[in-house]
């Protein structure tokens, strides 16, 4: 399966920002896209 999405204006920019943070902490390794999405995932699941 696979999902597709596309981010506008303000919402892209916020990723692209989420990125550069998450890519700071990791000494400059962005993540990927799917990485990303995939962190933000885990941090709304209020199961784990």
């Amino acid at each position: 399966m696979r999902t597709q999405i596309t981010l506008y204006g303000e919402d892209s920019e916020w990723f692209e920002d989420l990125k550069e943070d998450v890519g700071e902490q990791r000494d400059g390794n962005e993540p990927t896209n799917a990485e990303l999405a995939r962190l933000m995932m885990q941090q709304f699941n209020t199961d784990s």
